[in-house]
């Protein structure tokens, strides 16, 4: 919040927005059974967007110095004077009193982790694949994010945020199978406390996977009963998000949403939102999106029917031009700041009543999709 401060000293427009965004990255890639990569790498970033009579401009810098924070808002303010008239430019927040918890983002453990600790999880995981002749591939990872948000409304926030993640696959040597075909097993885990994460637990699950799948048989074309494990869901959940759940697919009628509010869309058993940053699960984690507005929950599927969609500051802007209530931003802006619209953030499908074995019990004859 420092280097906003000190750069956000004399600025000019009738509005103006400073966001400050870093990560710092570490990973660990595997293949055949042994290390083949270890990259550790961090960006930084400082936007800032100024308006001048409704019209947006803006400009990014790597520059943090004060006089590099105040040069791009400068150029922010060239741009914004430039724009042709029409342009539509956000409304800034102001200061809210409406903050979910987000002080759990953050695992120290996460931050200090190694590449010499990664490559012990690695360790971990070929010794038990090894144990069932499988080859292994896969990554370990981790990663700290910082952002903060300065602007003349008078918004300040900042926070801090760690993910880490293992993904396994265990590949059945060829010899083993015959003509040619290769079992595999997926498994993998995100936490933000990389130590919550089992390495021998995720490799077993990987491997008994691996196992089941050796000597498959072909099946003929036909309805079946799918059980989708979790990591599956997640890949349907999230081609979702990015073609339908955004306010900005709802306004140009590419989201499966679209004059469905209120209606049916799916059987009833489902149900999907998106959380704010007091939900202890979910990596990674942002407590606020770039234009400073704190991550809202906000109910999408309902019992199998459509009841919303995320917003930006503008895209909530012409919502409340068209409706009869003030639409707020829940907090989901899009990195690019420009006109991308909204972009879905923690999202979650509630679960339901049965368990996974219930689930496969009443199933007499169909598919197990692992991812």
């Amino acid at each position: 919040m420092e280097i906003l401060s000190d750069g956000s000293r004399s600025p000019a427009g009738d509005a103006w927005e400073l966001s400050y965004r870093s990560a710092g990255y570490g990973v660990t890639r595997y293949a055949a059974s042994r290390v083949h990569q270890n990259v550790e790498s961090e960006s930084v970033n400082v936007r800032a967007r100024v308006t001048v009579g409704g019209r947006l401009g803006m400009a990014t810098t790597s520059d943090l110095r004060p006089e590099g924070v105040r040069a791009v808002l400068r150029k922010a303010y060239q741009i914004a004077r430039t724009c042709p008239e029409g342009t539509e430019a956000p409304v800034f927040p102001g200061p809210s009193e409406d903050r979910a918890k987000s002080d759990n983002l953050f695992s120290r453990g996460t931050d200090e982790c190694t590449a010499a600790d990664r490559a012990e999880r690695v360790n971990v995981i070929l010794k038990r694949l090894g144990g069932d002749s499988l080859e292994a591939a896969g990554l370990v990872s981790t990663r700290t994010d910082r952002a903060a948000v300065l602007n003349s409304m008078g918004l300040s926030d900042a926070y801090r945020s760690t993910t880490g993640c293992i993904r396994v696959f265990a590949l059945g040597k060829n010899h083993a199978l015959g003509s040619g075909r290769r079992a595999s097993g997926y498994a993998g885990g995100v936490h933000r406390d990389f130590e919550a994460l089992d390495p021998a637990a995720i490799a077993s699950t990987a491997a008994r996977k691996a196992v089941r799948g050796r000597d498959p048989t072909p099946i003929e074309p036909g309805s079946y009963d799918v059980i989708l494990e979790p990591a599956a869901v997640s890949e349907v959940l999230e081609w979702m998000a990015m073609g339908s759940f955004g306010a900005r697919s709802l306004e140009d009628g590419s989201s499966f949403l679209a004059g469905r509010i209120g209606e049916k869309v799916t059987g009833d058993a489902i149900s999907i939102r998106t959380t704010d940053a007091s939900v202890p699960m979910g990596a990674p984690a942002e407590a606020f999106d770039t234009e400073g507005v704190r991550r809202q929950a906000t109910p999408l599927i309902e019992k199998g029917v459509a009841v919303g969609v995320v917003h930006d500051s503008r895209t909530a802007g012409r919502a409340s031009a068209s409706a009869d209530e003030e639409i707020r931003s829940t907090g989901h802006a899009s990195d690019d700041g420009l006109s991308s619209g909204p972009s879905v953030k923690h999202l979650e499908m509630l679960p339901g009543t049965a368990s996974f074995s219930e689930l496969v019990s009443k199933v007499e004859r169909g598919l197990w999709v692992t991812r």
